[in-house]
């Protein structure tokens, strides 16, 4: 198809735009070096080819050098986090303002800080800063802070890519161990900012006439981009379902509403090129209300280069249009090249955009064919938009949907039609009775389909990543290169599309059908999991935190498997509610299986787990000292009291012939090592886990019977003790050490 044919702009950009992200992606100086020389080079290919071509050599001329200073500012304003190294490693006191204040659950608040100095010295540096919600909540955006702490560089190890996902966010370093967070001062707004906020707050309250309730609630999320108000459930099924790109603020919502508006100017027989014209204030001004997402900004600048291009000279190019607004982004936002959200956005259009180049001549006049071509368009659509975003969903996402193909189509149809009724209702007033219906029907749809099992698919595998990654180099070669046989390219990119979905099954179908156990301990939290035909129960002992629900989760996703249908919680912690909370937005968990309250404290941390999951499809099920799950059965030996401050728990877990004892490092403190020494008498296996303190001195555990076939030590401090370490090496038992992670069978 060779789309960059005659389009020397849209290569030339292509080509700086992949020396940006390589610039920022790498660490390498030399690497650095070379980009730039790379991106000198572009610009001088520019010129060559307006000599050899093109007759408007000034304009090329001033869109060279415009290209190189953009660039060269991106490279400058995106090595910034560099400075923040001069800091790292020893405490600091920094001033700055807060730009922004996220409530992250009812203990912790997430601070961005923009820091103008540090002890003392000029910075520029953008900084996040955890703090405890009610020693910051006197802060919100625009206060002057002044605190001691430590400025530490992004990690990037394990599965979470701290590292790239901050800074693409725009983030030069975060900080820990902060002292008091001191308020100083108040930075006034400006004039623009207070007419944006006032014009935000009035599209709210005009929402809220139209509509209410959850209805309200998805219309503010498709105009404004507010999510906090929708129930959970639904923005859990949306992500299960490949859907989750319908409910952000994206492209296809302002291109609805140009539409929409277009639509109604010609109601009064204005002009099209003024049509064109009106529209570009009104983009700008969607843009600044909406806080300029990167998606919308995208869309923006796509939508007013191509209006200004048909104003100036009645055509338009959207491959073209589609490199410069992602080039004006990283101009603005040069941080932003890094980010998923804009490589996933600007692969599905350049998907969407390769099918309507393809599709351009093919027109049906007979209405059952335009109609049917209409929905073979909405499906190919999809594909070709999930097929040249598979690469990144390989390297950065953990599974694919499976209905995607043909529910995005039909969710986004849907959305269209409640963006429509509700933008009537704001311009006219009414039409609030339609909403509820079509939020009705959406929930239904949505839940339906995301509560199959198989719905959301792994694609861990080597095998299922590499197809995946060859769909999309394939459907970008198709996109680049002047291929003879059309259909055969077409027929390979769909064939490499679905063998990735085939993989992925064929995967799932192998793990459902794998009984397995597995024992994960991270940070100060222990996760047991059972897969028993299909059926995955945790048994999550921890002191929870969002650390406990990423360990869980981390657990079951080495199975090969994207859901759980047992959550067992063996005590009452705090945090334990943003724990579930976290858990249910990164996987579907089907019951939540929750101690019988014993306290006060107890009876309020089970009012609150409950409250939070009222709008989720989660059953939650009390039990007490014994819980039995199919084959598994669950006997607490010793109980949890939140009100001793110990972290002592001893369990005994059973499943068919297999069974274990886990003791927490509390039960080997001298007044409860003898009862930890019972319970483990006779097991098979024996966990010494890590939940729990650190104590002063080193806990050993020394029975005498040497009986179990296998131990598993991660307790900080704990160990066995000689004469049992030498029994266990004399009779050939197998004892494993803070390895993080293992295997207990597999059948």
């Amino acid at each position: 198809m060779n789309l960059l044919n005659k389009r020397p702009l849209a290569t030339v950009i292509l080509a700086m735009l992949c020396a940006l992200y390589v610039y920022g992606y790498t660490e390498s100086i030399v690497a650095k070096v070379v980009m730039i020389l790379a991106s000198v080079l572009f610009c001088l290919f520019i010129f060559i080819i307006s000599l050899i071509k093109h007759k408007r050599l000034a304009l090329y001329k001033i869109i060279a050098v415009s290209l190189l200073l953009t660039l060269l500012y991106a490279y400058v304003r995106i090595d910034c986090f560099n400075t923040a190294k001069d800091f790292e490693g020893e405490e600091v006191v920094v001033t700055g303002e807060v730009v922004g204040a996220e409530v992250l659950n009812d203990y912790t608040t997430a601070l961005t800080i923009k820091a103008s100095r540090v002890n003392g010295i000029r910075v520029n540096l953008k900084l996040i800063s955890f703090a405890e919600r009610t020693a910051v909540a006197h802060i919100d955006e625009g206060s002057i802070v002044k605190y001691s702490c430590y400025i530490e560089e992004f990690e990037s190890d394990g599965d979470f890519d701290e590292k790239r996902y901050y800074r693409s966010e725009g983030y030069d370093a975060k900080t820990s161990r902060n002292g008091t967070i001191s308020l100083i001062g108040k930075t006034e707004p400006s004039i623009l900012s207070q007419i944006v906020s006032q014009a935000r707050e009035g599209l709210a309250l005009r929402i809220s006439s139209v509509a209410e309730g959850d209805s309200a609630a998805l219309l503010s999320a498709l105009l404004l981009g507010t999510r906090s108000a929708l129930p959970l459930q639904l923005s859990l099924d949306f992500t299960r379902l490949g859907c989750a790109h319908v409910l952000a603020l994206s492209g296809m919502h302002l291109a609805i509403l140009c539409a929409f508006l277009e639509w109604l100017l010609s109601i009064f027989r204005i002009n099209k090129v003024i049509r064109k014209a009106l529209l570009i204030p009104f983009i700008l001004a969607y843009m600044l209300i909406t806080g300029l997402p990167v998606s919308v900004v995208r869309a923006g600048f796509m939508l007013i280069i191509s209006y200004l291009l048909f104003i100036v000279v009645g055509a338009r190019d959207a491959f073209t249009n589609l490199f410069i607004s992602v080039g004006i982004i990283c101009f603005i936002f040069p941080e932003a090249i890094l980010s998923t959200s804009l490589l996933l956005s600007a692969f599905a259009t350049l998907g969407i955009i390769a099918l309507s180049i393809l599709m351009r001549k093919a027109k049906e006049k007979r209405p059952l064919r335009r109609l049917a071509f209409a929905v073979l368009g909405a499906v190919s659509a999809c594909v070709f938009a999930i097929c040249a975003t598979m690469m990144i969903c390989a390297a950065d996402f953990e599974g694919i949907s499976l209905f995607s193909i043909f529910i995005s189509p039909i969710v986004s149809i849907i959305c269209e039609i409640y963006l429509y009724i509700g933008g009537m209702g704001i311009i006219l007033g009414g039409f609030g009775g339609l909403l509820k219906p079509l939020f009705n029907l959406l929930s239904l749809l949505t839940s339906y389909f995301s509560d199959v099992e198989f719905s959301y698919l792994s694609i861990e595998h080597a095998d299922t990543k590499v197809v995946m990654t060859l769909a999309s180099v394939c459907l970008f070669l198709f996109m680049i290169l002047k291929i003879k046989h059309r259909r055969a390219a077409i027929i390979t990119v769909i064939s490499l599309f679905l063998s990735a979905y085939i993989c992925a099954l064929g995967h799932y179908t192998v793990s459902a059908t794998t009984d397995t156990a597995i024992y994960k301990a991270e940070g100060r939290s222990d996760v047991i999991v059972f897969n028993e035909g299909g059926e995955v129960t945790v048994i999550d002992t921890a002191e929870y935190s969002q650390q406990s629900a990423y360990t869980a989760y981390e657990a079951v996703r080495s199975l090969g498997l994207l859901h759980i249908d047992n959550y067992v919680i063996t005590h009452y912690s705090a945090y334990i509610e943003a724990s579930i909370v976290r858990l249910l937005g990164l996987i579907d968990v089907d019951t939540v299986y929750l101690k019988a309250p014993e306290c006060a404290t107890d009876a309020y941390f089970y009012t609150n787990i409950l409250e939070k999951l009222s709008d989720t499809r989660a059953n939650v099920v009390l039990w007490g000292e014994c819980l039995y799950i199919g084959k598994i059965s669950i006997d607490h030996l010793y109980d949890y009291n939140i009100e001793e401050d110990l972290a002592r728990i001893a369990l005994s877990v059973k499943c068919g012939d297999y069974d274990l004892v886990y003791l927490s490092s509390g039960m080997l403190l001298p007044d409860t090592i003898k009862e930890a020494t019972e319970y483990t008498s006779g097991a098979k296996s024996l966990i010494l886990g890590r939940f729990g303190t650190a104590y002063g001195s080193l806990s050993y555990y020394g029975s005498e019977y040497a009986a179990h076939d296998s131990v598993y030590i991660e307790g900080e401090l704990v160990a066995l003790s000689q004469k049992a370490y030498e029994r266990y090496l004399a009779e050939d038992k197998n004892v494993f050490a803070h390895k993080g992670y293992y295997v207990l069978y597999v059948e």
